[in-house]
């Protein structure tokens, strides 16, 4: 499916051949709190939440978050412990106003894991801006080509999979419903601590990553299952905004946030 509210552009690279960007176009009205972007080194994960309403400062959504909190400290990044201690939560608390604010935390929860998890058949590819070959311009298409037609070059240095689902459910007003998620493949992998994104403009926000073309990934050879975690989010000047608290500097060493913003020097992704 196509995306319709985060779209994501074409693979750039700057001229030095050093990093590797992915535009993504984001409403102009749209907060950037609403825009979540995880990944595993091989794939990023794009999940966009609604803005959740305002509510009274009731005892009971007092309560609610003095414990969430206190939960959420204690499971740190382990997300299989928090649903078990939300669900646990749930099963025993006795305040009837409590218990709703328990329940949209665990559905959110539950949603977004299993955004994670998922794997669409339906694809499409993202331009990465160099030429391509009629024959195998998408992940979709390669599986309808006979297999002695299929090129040698690696799929992903083809072209990159978009798996997407629009997901809209009712849920109780003070949770992040999930409006629209989807995975793009990365076509150069790399460790996840070292891709961000530069909340650079109103309506664009930039994954950066270093361009390395030459590893076991990039190979295609799988180094194992990696989990699908948050990647830091940094404004225009290169300030933490939210995600894993990290300097940029160490996260994208040499990483010119200016010219990220200004796009200046940035050219289409080709094959060395």
């Amino acid at each position: 499916m196509q995306p319709e509210i985060v779209i994501p552009g074409e693979w750039m690279m700057d001229n030095a051949q050093k990093f590797l960007f992915l535009p993504l176009t984001v409403p102009a009205d749209m907060s950037a709190s609403q825009v979540k972007v995880m990944s595993n080194g091989e794939s990023l994960l794009v999940v966009v939440t609604e803005q959740p309403k305002e509510e009274p400062e009731t005892n009971a959504l007092r309560k609610y978050k003095l414990v969430i909190e206190a939960i959420k400290k204690e499971t740190g990044h382990d997300e299989a412990l928090l649903q078990t201690k939300l669900q646990t939560w749930f099963e025993t608390e006795d305040d009837d106003e409590v218990k709703p604010h328990i329940r949209a935390a665990l559905d959110s929860l539950i949603r977004v894991r299993s955004a994670k998890k998922q794997e669409s058949t339906k694809r499409v590819s993202v331009s990465l801006g160099m030429p391509q070959k009629k024959s195998a311009s998408s992940l979709m298409e390669l599986s309808a080509v006979p297999a002695a037609s299929v090129p040698s070059t690696p799929v992903h240095s083809l072209s990159a999979s978009l798996r997407g689902q629009k997901q809209v459910q009712h849920r109780h007003r003070v949770a992040k419903v999930i409006k629209e998620s989807f995975a793009v493949e990365i076509p150069y992998p790399v460790p996840t601590e070292r891709i961000v994104l530069i909340n650079t403009k109103a309506t664009t926000m930039t994954v950066a990553m270093p361009l390395v073309r030459k590893s076991l990934e990039a190979s295609g050879i799988s180094t194992g299952g990696k989990p699908f975690n948050r990647i830091p989010v940094f404004n225009s000047v290169g300030s933490w905004m939210a995600g894993p608290k990290i300097e940029l500097a160490k996260a994208a060493e040499g990483l010119n946030v200016a010219a990220v913003v200004d796009q200046a020097g940035f050219e289409p992704l080709t094959d060395e």
